[in-house]
């Protein structure tokens, strides 16, 4: 409790007697200027000014603050001039100070946190407020209430770059509310296309923060039919670092902001309308982010040719990005008024991209030639894509080139295809002066194929989860333990394409490629090798690969392992893998199907089940050097001589011969007709392959029979070491010739049986 105020106030002069009949004015400090008092505690009822004292020198008197008080006597003398305030009066000053929000040190500066933990530093509200700042402290009363509303009406894009400058030079997160902000690009910038028109612009040290539902949404109609333009939502053609984007949803409305007014003859723009982009080559340094991360952001709805752009330039040996970080990121519906949509483009040193869900409510080409194209193209040094999905896109991913440094020590790993229109994995080098790609790992990702076409555009030939069919040469690559099926006849369709093209000789020869580990359900063929006349391949291995219930499918072969094409194929390891065929209809043709030109080729360890052609085959013309491995019951017509080579006339000859390693075992016959001749002498007969240059001087011996008139003539069969030809040497006698040990007439048989090395 406190002492109550006297009801009145008593003034006195100066010898301490009543001032009877007084006078008290009230002024401002420094003053003249009067300043009311009250004779009420409501303020309702004005005194005069000045106020005459009774008889006993008392009045009632008022008010709150700070006055100039000048008290005089009945005959106007002053008595005093004070400055006085009210008992209030520090409390209205703590009180203002405390609502002052421009002054250091006052405001919330005033006001202490008890800290919750022991040992903490005592702080104040002033610092606590400073370690949040949110996009709404930035914000009006009118775009606050319009973003919670959800109504989208109230332009709020200066208000958030302010936000993001002030809070990227403190180096301080920007929390973003739930709600729908409005966004309207309106920033000409230039990019290496030309022109950007970006609604925010990046900076350093930014760090955005969202909370759920948080939606930065592009207007209607910024880009139309009749003015199409690029544009953006987060853009910068500078050099900057240590981005984060974290939880916003950004949706750059496509819809309502279109770029092909042609779309309905087939003929689209490729204008970038990216969701975020660093674009540009400004004095020659080209544009980029290092140290960016966007992560559990959905980027949605743009009519344009990326949703991130990590670094565009069309300069050589510029420096290209370094630091990315994609993860749990959302891509849906992106790619919708153009023909070549690729939701991420990274031209980056170092990204790891996991987690991420690349998807559209129909499959690309279903409108036009519309929808997503690439999900992601890996353009540099040491990227990883794991464990993210793809669905309803043209292709999943391109590794690709730039123009500075290598594309290698990439790996695309775990992800799940589902769904995709053409290629899962795409090797891709076009360009002469592009870098290098080697170094690739593509392993434990999971594909499913059906036969889905959709909308006017050519489809490819086959539909393939791994393809190495680009122009210049490429090098390392490891296709190994993924999963794929396909579901549905009606499309052909391949495992692993690999082929060279006709860019120059020498210029396009792919080399070092490992297939292995992988188990292929349900395609038309399992790894289909092809060259050309310009380029032939380096080493390929296909090794422990199974492939399961194969279909012939648009004029192709249900075949594991086929190779084609006039230039030669360095060598070609086929070995350890499973061609299997489990259904009752047996669709399966061929294990291993072979023609073109291969200098070594090796075959071993290969199983074969239920094919309905052949396990092994080689078309007629095939070249092969060298032959390692083993090999069953390959076919061949030897030529059969008699001094010089028979004339078969009605007769025939034929052959097949097995390789186990350097030991090749053969058969060959030869059927005398009635019109074969003889030219007289040694009888001969070439072998399949030639022996080694290592068995000079060793003789490799077999047996023969000729059947003659219901009888048998045996022998030994004897092949001089290097040399190709095999003779005949009866028991008991010198060399066979056509009249001995029998005159050979038609309808005799010679059968030849001898294994030698290679």
């Amino acid at each position: 409790m406190q002492l109550l105020q006297n009801g009145k106030q008593q003034f006195i002069d100066s010898g301490g007697l009543p001032l009877a009949n007084g006078s008290v004015g009230f002024y401002a400090p420094g003053t003249l200027n009067p300043v009311p008092t009250y004779q009420d505690l409501a303020g309702t009822i004005l005194n005069t000014n000045p106020i005459t004292l009774d008889s006993r020198g008392q009045a009632i008197v008022w008010g709150t603050g700070t006055y100039r008080q000048i008290v005089k006597d009945a005959s106007g003398v002053t008595i005093w001039d004070q400055v006085v305030q009210s008992a209030d009066a520090g409390f209205l000053a703590f009180e203002a100070a405390l609502a002052d929000t421009t002054t250091v040190g006052n405001g919330d500066a005033l006001v202490g946190v008890k800290q919750p933990y022991t040992g903490a530093t005592p702080t104040t509200q002033h610092q606590k407020n400073s370690e949040r700042v949110s996009v709404f402290d930035f914000f009006s009363a009118a775009q606050i209430a319009d973003v919670l509303a959800g109504t989208w009406s109230v332009d709020v894009t200066a208000a958030v770059q302010a936000a993001i400058n002030a809070t990227a030079a403190a180096g301080k997160r920007l929390f973003v509310p739930g709600g729908t902000y409005k966004i309207v690009p309106a920033t000409a910038m230039t990019d290496e296309a030309g022109s950007n028109l970006a609604a925010l612009l990046m900076a350093s040290n930014m760090y955005i923060d969202a909370e759920p539902g948080a939606i930065f949404k592009i207007a209607n109609g910024v880009s139309t039919d009749a003015n199409p333009i690029r544009m953006s939502m987060f853009f910068s053609n500078q050099v900057l670092s240590n981005i984060t984007f974290r939880g916003l949803t950004m949706d750059m409305n496509g819809a309502n902001n279109t770029i092909s007014p042609q779309r309905a003859s087939l003929i689209y723009n490729r204008f970038t309308q990216a969701h975020i982009i660093f674009s540009g080559t400004p004095g020659g340094v080209a544009a980029r982010g290092e140290n960016v991360t966007v992560m559990n952001c959905s980027l949605l709805n743009t009519a344009g040719v990326s949703s991130i752009v990590m670094c565009q330039s069309n300069s050589a040996n510029v420096t290209i990005s370094k630091n990315w970080v994609l993860f749990n990121n959302l891509f849906k519906n992106n790619g919708l008024d153009t023909d070549d949509h690729s939701s991420v483009f990274s031209w980056c040193d170092t990204v790891y991209a996991a987690g991420n869900f690349f998807t559209a409510d129909t499959m690309q080409g279903t409108v036009g030639h519309t929808g997503g194209q690439v999900a992601m193209e890996l353009a540099g040094p040491n990227q990883r894509f794991i464990g993210n999905r793809v669905h309803n896109y043209f292709q999943g991913n391109w590794i690709a080139p730039n123009y500075t440094v290598d594309t290698t020590n990439v790996v695309v790993a775990n992800n799940v295809y589902n769904l995709i229109k053409f290629c899962a994995v795409d090797i891709y080098r076009i360009v002469a002066s592009s870098t290098n790609i080697h170094g690739i790992l593509i392993t434990g990702n999971t594909v499913y194929f059906d036969d889905t076409v959709s909308g006017p555009l050519v489809e490819p030939q086959l539909k393939t989860p791994f393809q190495c069919a680009t122009d210049y040469a490429v090098r390392d690559i490891r296709i190994t333990n993924n999963y794929a099926e396909k579901v549905g006849t009606g499309r052909p369709s391949a495992f692993m394409n690999l082929a060279t093209t006709n860019v120059g000789p020498g210029l396009g020869k792919h080399t070092h490629i490992e297939i292995s580990g992988n188990r292929a359900v349900g395609f038309t063929m399992g790894v289909n090798v092809n060259t050309n006349t310009s380029n032939g391949l380096g080493e390929v291995t296909i090794k422990n690969n199974t492939f399961v219930d194969f279909n012939p499918s648009g004029g192709f072969l249900a075949t594991g392992v086929s190779s084609a094409g006039p230039a030669i194929v360095d060598l070609l390891d086929i070995t350890g893998n499973s061609f299997i065929e489990t259904r009752p209809s047996y669709q399966f043709q061929y294990g291993i199907n072979l023609s073109g030109a291969i200098t070594l080729l090796h075959v071993d360890g290969n199983t074969y089940n239920n094919l309905t052609a052949a396990d092994y085959y080689e078309q007629a013309g095939i070249v092969i050097a060298t032959r390692k491995g083993r090999f069953n019951k390959l076919g061949f017509t030897p030529t059969w001589y008699s001094n010089s080579a028979i004339s078969l006339g009605n007769g025939t000859a034929a052959g097949s011969y097995s390789i186990n390693e350097k030991a090749v075992t053969y058969e060959a016959v030869l059927n005398v007709g009635s019109s074969t001749t003889f030219p007289g002498g040694v009888l001969a007969v070439s072998v399949p392959i030639n022996a080694g240059s290592d068995t000079v001087g060793i003789t490799f011996m077999g047996e023969f029979i000729i059947k003659h008139g219901g009888n048998g003539y045996v022998g030994t069969a004897f092949i001089a070491g290097n040399t190709n030809l095999t003779y005949l040497q009866p028991n008991g006698t010198g060399l066979a010739t056509n009249v001995a040990p029998v005159a050979l007439a038609a309808g005799d048989q010679i059968n030849v049986q001898v294994t030698y090395n290679i």
